[in-house]
């Protein structure tokens, strides 16, 4: 009577929770439901639910789910031998729903997966789990059974690691279970497929399950004792028959998907352990020499799915989709990143692997061009390895074969280059697009600056930077011929120099100096300004090692010029104050004579304490640093002067803010934070000790009544505590 009763007001709850205008009341009804399904009055109630006809498909739906959840997480409330009336009960309902709603037929096939997992091994009748289930849906019709069976087969290898209900001993008697049912499951799919005939949705769950075992026994699902691999033999594998049809299967849409998923899987399990490896282990030769040939013949299918994505207006016939083409990308990286080694050795059989991961990169969609980066990483790092393995006669030899190698991989560098830079313009409407888009997008321009700092480190930089000023040198002539500027481009391109400025060409390179001679005369447009201060502050370095042969001092006035009205637009602001304090950094010695008009512009920021400047005080604290770096930089008898006029607009704030007595004051202190914070900032930047130590002795009355007056202060309190620290420490 009360299980009745609670499946009376379970189907009224979920009526409640979908159908219901009220929200409360939807609330009110889903906090029922979830507190059921904690219940170990559930198993039952949800197991009669399904099994009775007349129940509704959100009924079925949920009680599947729930069976699903308790089963994963509660399966120590089942009380002895109710695991296989349970287990029978399931496989019972996923027949009947095999034909039915393929949403509760995953959940109850989950569910029952959850049972196999943690039944002990007596309730299956002195016989492994999986040829215990073959057995049993054996005796069913064909066509119903079939496919419940091959779902199984995709979820047991999914689900190899466990679930939270699961003791550790009993999970990895699970794992080893299946890792020694391997073979079986391969036997099996082969009869499924051959019972089969040609119907393709069977095909693709066979080659969906082949997929999830080869994971499995590859070692990739779970844990392994001693790294065993349980899969057959390279040469047999080559020739299996579930092999030859997954790479068949690439050849036919029903099964495209699965078949991608299951080579990648084959071609994962050939990798060696170590990722240097410059050579594929003999063993495998067979596999990887089938695999490997049969994707590379994707290559053409590629390459016109390429074209037909970029001429969006035509007619295309049958060309692959963008989807479509995404797979193939996928197996080309896959090859690329498994091999990556041999392809470094730049022998003649690896440029076709190249070849086709440069198509992946000028692919025009980002999703699928950016599948490559990964490998290109590897690649560069690879060709940057001092030493190379397996190079006889000596330190020359090794070089000379470096050398080799950078110079064989050095144009498709070039190429990569071409094809992922102007992936990080602005598209048009961007101001428009949500918050979310935008921080995709952003990603995506960090993705195509570490790959092109990757490419930059095979091709040199003075050979990369003259490939990334292209975009800017043809801005340049179309504005000469009556053009308008398109500050995107430019933006774009100064983008792409600054991602590179770790592989910056020697100091006085005149192309780069030039670019930076450049950067004054372009447009206020505030995203090109803040673009245009971060390339200042990441080729700072370059900066002062140039100027040090007196190539860019000249430049000094019209940079200073940029970052000072850049600190007035508030979308360049921050990007100004960082570019300035690594130009201080970088070239102190060099800045002196422009420190009047630097300390002009820190006494207008601090006007009013700071209140009216367009900087944070984040900003203020980095224009401050870079002040006190070329302050102490000036001769020690001026370092005092220019310190004193440093802390002056700082503390007279403090003395207004401050009480005029030492007395205790109760409450937040939060507006002296930031004055304390700048004043911190002299004692840690300013480098010379006896300036500091003077400093620190003229001003402590008024730090002893800042002390006491805030003491009741943490936050103000730790700020100043942290101002003495770096006194003492200077």
């Amino acid at each position: 009577m009360a299980t009745q009763t609670t499946a009376a007001n379970l189907k009224e709850a979920l009526g409640a929770l979908y159908h219901h205008p009220d929200g409360s009341v939807r609330r009110q009804a889903n906090g029922w439901l979830e507190k059921f399904q904690q219940t170990p009055e559930a198993w039952q109630v949800s197991d009669s639910l399904l099994h009775d006809p007349e129940s509704s498909n959100e009924v079925h739906y949920f009680c599947a789910q729930t069976l699903k959840k308790k089963a994963q997480r509660d399966y120590e409330e089942l009380p002895q031998g109710v695991s296989r009336s349970l287990r029978d009960s399931c496989i019972t309902l996923l027949l009947r729903f095999g034909s039915g709603s393929p949403a509760v037929r995953t959940q109850l096939s989950l569910a029952l997966v959850a049972l196999v997992a943690q039944m002990p091994a007596a309730d299956w009748d002195n016989m492994g789990q999986l040829q215990w289930l073959a057995q049993r849906f054996s005796q069913e019709a064909q066509q119903v059974a079939l496919p419940c069976l091959l779902e199984l087969l995709v979820l047991l290898p999914q689900e190899s690691n466990g679930y939270p209900s699961m003791w550790p001993d009993q999970r990895r008697r699970f794992l080893q279970s299946l890792l020694s049912a391997t073979a079986d499951a391969f036997n099996l799919l082969v009869s499924c497929m051959q019972m089969a005939g040609g119907a393709a949705r069977v095909q693709a769950q066979v080659i969906e399950a082949f997929g999830a075992w080869v994971r499995l026994g590859a070692g990739r699902a779970g844990e392994k004792e001693d790294g065993a691999r349980t899969l057959p033999e390279p040469a047999a594998l080559a020739q299996h028959p579930l092999t030859l049809a997954a790479l068949a299967g690439l050849e036919s849409e029903p099964t495209y998907d699965a078949a991608v998923d299951a080579v990648s899987e084959l071609i994962r399990s050939t990798r060696v352990s170590d990722p240097e490896a410059e050579e594929v282990d003999p063993a495998q030769v067979p596999l990887v020499g089938i695999l490997v040939s049969r994707v590379m013949t994707l290559l053409p299918r590629f390459v016109a799915a390429s074209r037909a994505s970029a001429d969006l207006e035509g007619d295309h016939g049958a060309v692959d989709d963008d989807e479509t083409a995404k797979g193939m990308a996928r197996l080309f990286a896959e090859v690329g990143e498994a091999f990556v080694g041999l392809i470094s050795t730049g022998a003649a059989e690896t440029t076709q692997p190249v070849e086709a991961l440069l198509e992946v990169a000028a692919y025009p969609e980002d999703n699928v061009s950016f599948m490559c980066f990964e490998f290109w990483n590897k690649l560069s790092r690879s060709l940057q390895r001092k030493v190379l393995p397996r190079v006889e006669g000596g330190a020359e030899a090794a070089a000379a074969e470096q050398a080799r190698r950078v110079a064989f991989f050095k144009p498709a560098f070039v190429r990569l280059i071409q094809s992922i830079q102007g992936r990080v313009r602005y598209p048009d409407g961007f101001d428009h697009w949500r918050k979310d888009q935008k921080a995709e997008f952003k990603r995506a321009r960090y993705m195509v600056a570490d790959t092109l700092m990757d490419a930059a480190q095979v091709v040199g930089g003075a050979e990369c930077l003259a490939l990334l000023v292209k975009p800017l040198e043809k801005l340049s002539l179309d504005v000469s011929q009556g053009q308008a500027f398109e500050w995107r481009a430019a933006e774009a391109a100064l983008y792409c120099i600054r991602s590179v400025a770790r592989a910056a060409p020697p100091p006085g390179d005149p192309l780069l100096a030039g670019l930076l001679a450049m950067l004054p005369t372009l447009p206020a447009q505030p995203q090109l300004m803040y673009t245009s201060c971060l390339t200042i502050a990441a080729y700072a370095d370059w900066f002062a090692a140039s100027a040090t042969v007196g190539n860019t001092l000249g430049l000094t006035p019209q940079l200073l010029t940029l970052l000072t009205s850049s600190l007035n637009e508030e979308d360049a602001a921050n990007a100004a104050a960082l570019a300035l304090k690594h130009l201080c950094d970088a070239c102190a010695a060099h800045l002196q004579p422009f420190l009047d008009g630097l300390m002009q512009l820190y006494t207008a920021e601090m006007r009013d304490g700071g209140c009216a400047s367009k900087l944070d005080n984040d900003d203020l604290l980095q224009v401050l640093q870079g002040l006190c770096l070329v302050v102490s930089s000036l001769p020690p008898d001026q370092v005092a002067a220019g310190a004193t006029y440093l802390i002056k607009p700082v503390v007279q704030q403090l003395e207004t803010l401050l009480p005029a007595e030492a007395t205790p004051s109760h409450g937040s202190h939060g507006g002296l934070v930031a004055h304390v914070d700048r004043l911190a900032h002299v004692f840690r930047y300013i480098t010379c000790p006896q300036v500091t130590a003077d400093l620190l002795r003229n001003l402590w009355p008024l730090l002893e009544r800042a002390l006491i007056s805030t003491c009741s202060d943490e936050r103000l309190a730790e700020r100043l505590c942290r101002l003495l620290k770096y006194a003492l420490r200077a």
